[in-house]
């Protein structure tokens, strides 16, 4: 294997023989050595391209990847670890020749869906002439009627998969809910325990209000004692200097309807999204227990948009 000394100026790049690598890849600028197994490209540099998205409720999309001639891969997700975290994350990996391409995410039937949020990341540079997070543009399908008026799915804990997030505590599904159905019973592992659900960023637009409902069943003297009352906050991913991100936790005002007692309590707040949270990378709702000593049942959560029009001098 001898470089074309007039032709190899630049990087040259030596790949599997597999489709997801080959074929965004000029053919006139490749040897294949099929005996070995791969594929040696002169002028051409390879860089990875990570998609990051909401690992539950996901793991039947596919990330297409279409480049300008019209030829595409369709590739899988993976979620090595099935980590129930907030911080955990399903990804599709792409290896990508410079040059502009179109992402879109795909179900089994193949209709256009959108993960509720997408994180891109880069491999290292291993040469000049790469691509960059702008070479792939991602399709966001248009919104449906309705769709962002519940941002919680499964908040009365009804249906696999489960679709909540959850660190420091151990969750299941019990029947123990308001009305004899199914809710969440959680027992703390550790300490800042908390269940949390990504939102979908595209409903995320800003100045639109949000009200927070739902009932937790709860010890009111360890809560009061203890201040292990709910919290509720989104958490979200901001982008800054370029590539490096920095999570932030956003508390929202929220209360209790009085007085507490030791059974079924409701919770209520209201959230207007501002520019942080709509121009965030990804937004997790997040239901945060201080120091829990019992386990605590947690029903009929929601997230309904707020009706605003011009009448109104003051929203909430």
């Amino acid at each position: 294997m001898i470089p074309d000394q007039t032709k190899a100026l630049g990087a040259s790049t030596i790949v599997s023989n597999s489709i997801s690598l080959t074929t965004f890849i000029d053919s006139d600028k490749c040897e294949q050595f099929r005996e070995q197994g791969y594929v040696y490209c002169q002028r051409t540099c390879i860089r990875s391209i990570k998609f990051a998205v909401n690992p539950l409720g996901t793991d039947h999309l596919t990330l297409r990847i279409v480049n300008e001639a019209g030829s595409f891969v369709d590739y899988p997700g993976k979620f090595p670890f099935r980590s129930p975290h907030l911080k955990a994350e399903r990804y599709f990996v792409a290896a990508l020749p410079n040059g502009r391409y179109e992402g879109t995410f795909v179900d089994q039937r193949g209709h256009k869906v959108w993960p509720s949020h997408v994180e891109v990341s880069l491999g290292d540079t291993p040469c000049l002439d790469t691509i960059s997070q702008q070479s792939v543009r991602l399709e966001k399908p248009p919104i449906l009627v309705n769709e962002c008026q519940q941002l919680i799915r499964n908040g009365d804990f009804d249906s696999e998969p489960l679709l909540w997030l959850h660190q420091n505590l151990e969750v299941t599904v019990s029947q123990r809910g308001r009305n004899n159905s199914n809710a969440l019973m959680i027992a703390r592992q550790s300490k800042a325990p908390l269940i949390g659900q990504f939102l979908d960023t595209r409903c995320l637009v800003r100045r639109t209000q949000y009200q927070v409902e739902g009932w937790v069943r709860l010890d009111v003297l360890q809560c009061e004692e203890k201040r292990s009352c709910p919290q509720l906050s989104i958490r979200i991913r901001e982008i800054v200097a370029g590539t490096e991100h920095r999570d932030r936790s956003i508390k929202l005002i929220s209360y209790f309807v009085r007085p507490l007692q030791t059974n079924w309590n409701f919770f209520q707040g209201v959230f207007t999204v501002d520019g942080r949270i709509s121009s965030a990378v990804s937004a997790a709702f997040a239901i945060e227990f201080g120091e829990l000593k019992d386990s605590v049942i947690v029903d009929s959560v929601s997230i309904t948009g707020l009706d605003q029009t011009c009448d109104d001098l003051v929203f909430n």
